[in-house]
């Protein structure tokens, strides 16, 4: 059966069944500035599709409609599509050849060059027609392109994906595969590849790493997870501890901070933009607290924000009157359970900060 996702298109005008796409990049830990950039990359604008549109609409495998969700977390770039026809969309392509004197005879049967020509073409010889362009009458025939399955070109594109995102600073790792001409550059290891059409999981390669339909769940927390379909991708990750979604990361982590910050009946603030970079340092976010001697509380706001954000990435938390609390806010990407543990270490790296500051 399919999923929820997968049901929002079922068909194209041309009658071709179509399907939800799934291609999931599996890394080490990547900077949150590059997760920032790929998914500019991925998503486009509304005058420029983006780079996995792109590329299938290229391909003619894109139906009217169709739309592109991109997930990135810190061990994943994925790109859910929905909309992907069972095969290519017809094309008819039109094609000139030589000037109709040469290819017709007097009696209007092809001569050698105009049979060459219809041949060269794919098409029969009562194809070939006279048509005039710019004042000049040659001959034209219109000949349908291939229409292949897209399990037979997805895998095509997915190297062209991969490199065709634009990765500043891209590292070099392992050795390099048997038939690689260079060494692949990218911003971090590349450690799985899922590609599934529906729950067909399709076959191929790129850089010595086979195609599957395994993914990785959180480092910690979870464990490894075999996509039944590309539908379920979602709801099979967060399972596994993985929430993928970068928008439901960032609404999970704001709503943990609101909620533990009217627990110290203040507010918390975030000058230096930590939100941005917490998004992509968490796959399974939990927003925790922590505390600090109020004796730091005499050095100037500047300096116990700046110790606070800069160096650690936590959130202040000031009172009704806008005067810093001794206490902090973090998102954590561990169990909520080893909260206690994990603040302890906290506090005591951001104490050991503010003294160096009382000195400073």
């Amino acid at each position: 059966m399919k999923s929820d996702r997968s049901q929002a298109i079922e068909r194209d005008a041309e009658g071709t069944s179509l399907c939800t796409l799934l291609v999931e990049i599996g890394c080490e830990e990547l900077p949150y500035k590059v997760c920032e950039s790929v998914i500019r990359q991925l998503e486009g604008t509304p005058q420029q599709p983006g780079l996995a549109l792109s590329l299938l609409g290229d391909e003619r495998l894109l139906a009217e409609g169709a739309a592109a969700r991109v997930l990135v977390s810190p061990r994943r770039i994925a790109v859910l599509v929905d909309g992907v026809p069972a095969k290519q969309l017809a094309k008819v392509q039109e094609f000139r050849g030589p000037k109709a004197e040469i290819a017709f005879a007097e009696d209007g049967t092809l001569t050698k060059a105009g049979a060459g020509f219809a041949r060269s073409r794919g098409a029969g010889a009562e194809a070939v027609r006279r048509e005039v362009i710019d004042g000049t009458e040659f001959a034209v025939v219109s000949v349908e392109a291939e229409r292949r399955a897209a399990r037979d070109v997805v895998p095509e594109l997915i190297a062209r994906l991969i490199t065709g995102l634009q990765i500043p600073r891209g590292m070099r790792w392992g050795a390099r595969p048997e038939g690689a001409s260079e060494y692949l550059r990218f911003s971090r290891p590349i450690r799985w590849l899922v590609v599934k059409l529906d729950g067909e999981p399709l076959s191929g390669g790129f850089y010595g790493l086979p195609f599957g339909d395994v993914s990785q769940g959180h480092r910690v927390l979870g464990a490894p997870v075999t996509v039944a379909s590309a539908g379920e991708y979602e709801r099979l990750l967060e399972a596994q501890k993985v929430v993928v979604s970068q928008a439901e990361r960032r609404r999970r982590i704001v709503e943990g901070l609101d909620a533990a910050a009217r627990e110290l009946d203040g507010e918390w603030s975030d000058p230096g933009d930590v939100l941005a970079e917490a998004v992509y340092l968490a796959e399974w976010p939990s927003v925790a607290r922590g505390g600090f001697d109020e004796r730091h509380l005499r050095l100037p706001d500047a300096v116990l924000v700046t110790a606070m954000q800069s160096h650690q990435r936590y959130f202040p938390v000031r009172d009704a009157g806008g005067a810093l609390r001794p206490a902090f806010l973090y998102v954590s990407n561990g169990a909520p359970a080893a909260a206690p543990l994990v603040t302890r270490g906290n506090e005591r790296v951001l104490d050991g900060r503010l003294d160096d500051a009382e000195f400073a």
